[in-house]
């Protein structure tokens, strides 16, 4: 329970949170974070307990460590980003993990968003028009290549839907990654709409011959935006 509380003058310190995947906030809501560099740091296991009614005052960031996702849980937008190490979606209870339009998640370099790769797991995406979702490099003056971006694997599951994503600065190689979101072997469990790609490394968006997403109304800027791999007759 942290519940309108203020926090001020940590400057080198986080003001709340929790690192650890066993701690649960079951009411997270109206606090003020001020004059410090990060204000909450937790673990991707934590964030859904946090409501988006929090107030940061000279504030630089939000942090989120790496870690495992293995709750269906939603994360609500902040006015400051947040900065992530890496993040896993699955698990024994099939989790869903939702991303709240307006949210903004900068990675770290060479870390990126997985989803069903471990196990079971699914991703909503509830962007906006006018107030999407955000994923890009935390680095001041990025370019493509800087993180590994969002991965799709067998595991992803059904009805798992990407809208109003706005997504940069991925497809680092290595991992089987291929471009700024990569499917392998994901069926056609994925719709991605009305998202926009650019600034990517070997891809925006790369398809391998077990998967096949839905793709509608996106835009892509890098070249190729869209890869698919070269599947035998």
């Amino acid at each position: 329970l942290l519940r309108a509380a203020v926090v001020a003058h940590h400057r080198q310190q986080s003001g709340g949170g929790a690192n650890s995947s066993g701690v649960r906030f079951s009411n997270f809501d109206g606090n003020t974070f001020a004059d410090m560099e990060v204000g909450i740091a937790v673990h991707p296991g934590t964030v859904a307990g946090i409501t988006g009614n929090q107030t940061f005052n000279s504030v630089t960031e939000n942090r989120i460590v790496e870690g495992n996702v293995n709750e269906t849980g939603t994360w609500a937008a902040q006015t400051v980003p947040y900065v992530a190490d890496s993040i896993e979606v699955f698990g024994a209870t099939m989790p869903v993990l939702t991303l709240s339009a307006g949210l903004q998640l900068r990675f770290e370099n060479g870390e990126w968003l997985q989803v069903g790769v471990d196990g079971n797991g699914g991703l909503q995406i509830q962007g906006a028009a006018g107030n999407p979702v955000g994923m890009e490099s935390r680095s001041a003056g990025a370019y493509g290549g800087e993180w590994y971006g969002l991965f799709f694997g067998n595991g992803t599951l059904p009805g798992t839907t990407v809208t109003q994503l706005e997504l940069r600065h991925g497809g680092r190689a290595g991992f089987g990654t291929q471009g700024g979101v990569t499917f392998v072997d994901a069926g056609n469990n994925v719709t991605i709409q009305n998202s926009s790609f650019e600034l990517n490394d070997q891809a925006d968006v790369y398809v391998d011959c077990e998967s096949n997403p839905t793709l509608t109304a996106n835009t892509y800027g890098s070249t190729p935006g869209l890869d698919f791999e070269v599947c035998p007759m």
